[in-house]
């Protein structure tokens, strides 16, 4: 699947919680940073050659995330809420290390850096306990814990050139709401990234996010 119609299916994911008007849209905007060890082979063919190379590098991302979500279901202490936290913003390769042959000769490759564009759109189902969203009345304090699926892209630099750094992965999330009022309630939680096509990684980010 191209990296196009990977955007495009992103964009309906955001578009598609329209069709839940007839419910409460509850939205929140923030700060996420992460990080992913990334281990993997490149491959570069020349006129003269085809190099090789075994990598590892460490990634690391920050952005803004908006996070658009909907109860689907709602209690006195609670809910199940369905929304897409939509992150974009940059990463930057490092601590870039990797074994090229060249089919005559083994050299080792350090430092390559470089920074490239990122977005991560995730569909999510979470249970919400306590305080859950900006308009309820009453709570000073709650905890959700959620899972699910979604669509990550960026490039990362090698010794090689870059290479696209993308894929469906799933998702687990967790964290707290707090606030006595409204304009106070913010919301701290870190997510976890499954692997990733043809890479072995685990994403780890930590969010802030505002109600509005």
């Amino acid at each position: 699947m191209s990296f196009q119609r990977n955007l495009l299916f992103s964009l309906g994911i955001l578009s598609g919680m329209g069709l839940f008007a007839q419910k409460r849209l509850e939205q929140s905007f923030g700060l996420a940073g992460g990080r992913t060890g990334v281990q993997g082979q490149a491959r570069l063919v020349t006129e003269t050659s085809v190099i090789s190379s075994d990598y590892q590098l460490r990634l690391l991302q920050f952005g803004i995330v908006y996070y658009p979500r909907i109860d689907v279901i709602q209690w006195k202490q609670g809910s199940i809420s369905v929304g897409a936290p939509a992150f974009v913003g940059i990463s930057g390769s490092g601590k870039y290390r990797s074994t090229d042959f060249d089919g005559t000769k083994t050299t080792t490759v350090e430092g390559v850096r470089g920074i490239s564009f990122a977005f991560d759109v995730p569909v999510v189902a979470d249970l919400n306990i306590g305080l859950r969203s900006a308009a309820q009345e009453k709570g000073r304090f709650g905890f959700y814990a959620g899972a699910g699926y979604g669509y990550s892209y960026t490039k990362i630099h090698t010794s090689l050139g870059k290479r696209n750094f993308d894929g469906f992965d799933p998702v687990l999330r967790g964290g707290i709401r707090m606030g006595r009022e409204w304009q106070s309630r913010c919301t701290l939680g870190v997510t976890v990234r499954g692997s990733g096509q043809n890479h072995s990684i685990r994403t780890y980010a930590l969010h802030f996010l505002k109600d509005i």
